[in-house]
C-alpha cells in the first residue's frame, strides 16, 4: 500500500490468502491508513 501524495506506506503480512474477510474489511483499514498518515486518527503521523 503506497500513498504517494502523503509519502505513506504499509506492507501486509499474513497466513492466509487474501479471501472473503480481507475484501470485506480492506475499504475500512485503507481509510484508517489514511487517518493515521494525515494525523487524524489519534496514532502517530507515517512519515
Amino acid at each position: 500500500w503506497v500513498d504517494r501524495a502523503r509519502g505513506a506506506s504499509a506492507v501486509f503480512l499474513g497466513d492466509r490468502p487474501f479471501g472473503q474477510w480481507h475484501k470485506d474489511n480492506w475499504a475500512a483499514l485503507n481509510e484508517r491508513l489514511l487517518s493515521m498518515a494525515d494525523g487524524r486518527a489519534g496514532g502517530p503521523a507515517a512519515r
